[in-house]
């Protein structure tokens, strides 16, 4: 691999040029394990992690009008801040204030499309002061305003 570094000469007999390849391909299989191992971060979490972790998910959405802080959430559950914000990236594939948004836009929808509730009561219900906001959050979600969702409704 040392002398693969300066390229191929035309003075390499087939032979080594087939090694050198072979020693890529091997390389290749290597680098492609090490990064398995290294995605694969929630094989780092023990039991009682992936419990807290839980714990912190439903502390987090147990109130959807307004999100409890990374360190509150820490706290509660018994993790350092720093496991809460990894943990929540590699188990629930967001951050925390990005599965606590999702989550919030989820609701959002379901009571749009369950009755005759107004967008500003949505808004208010789920703890937006400000229906601007909240319509600009919804349309970032779904690609819609509130109110032409509801209207398809």
């Amino acid at each position: 691999l040392m002398r693969m570094h300066g390229g191929f000469s035309h003075e390499q007999k087939p032979s080594t040029l087939w090694l050198q390849g072979q020693s890529l391909v091997m390389l290749s299989l290597v680098l492609d394990e090490h990064r398995e191992d290294a995605s694969c971060l929630s094989c780092h979490f023990n039991p009682m992690e992936r419990q807290k972790l839980l714990r912190a998910k439903d502390l987090l959405l147990a109130d959807l009008t307004q999100a409890p802080g990374v360190a509150e959430l820490a706290r509660e559950s018994g993790l350092s801040v720093l496991k809460i914000k990894r943990g929540f990236r590699v188990l629930f594939n967001n951050s925390v204030y990005g599965l606590f948004q999702a989550e919030r836009m989820q609701e959002a929808r379901r009571r749009l499309a369950n009755g005759n509730t107004s967008v500003m009561t949505v808004a208010a219900d789920l703890g937006y002061a400000n229906a601007s906001h909240f319509s600009a959050a919804f349309q970032k979600q779904f690609g819609v305003t509130p109110s032409t969702f509801k209207r398809g409704m």
